[in-house]
């Protein structure tokens, strides 16, 4: 964090500067990860996490003689 004051008789002036923000998570077994999306919009951060579409189930058929 970075601060700047200046003061004079008829105003005030104070800036802040941040640092940068990061956060990690872990992402589910099911997530494409060469789809998934950010955006930044009005201070709101969306991210979308597609999942792959469930397994289908495999049948088998085995014959007895």
């Amino acid at each position: 964090e970075k601060e700047d004051e200046s003061k004079d008789e008829k105003y005030y002036r104070c800036e802040f500067g941040m640092s940068s923000f990061t956060r990690t998570f872990e992402l589910p077994e099911d997530a494409r990860e060469d789809d998934i999306q950010a955006k930044f919009d009005k201070g709101i951060l969306l991210i979308v996490i597609p999942k792959t579409s469930p397994r289908e189930e495999v049948k088998k058929k085995i014959s007895i003689k």
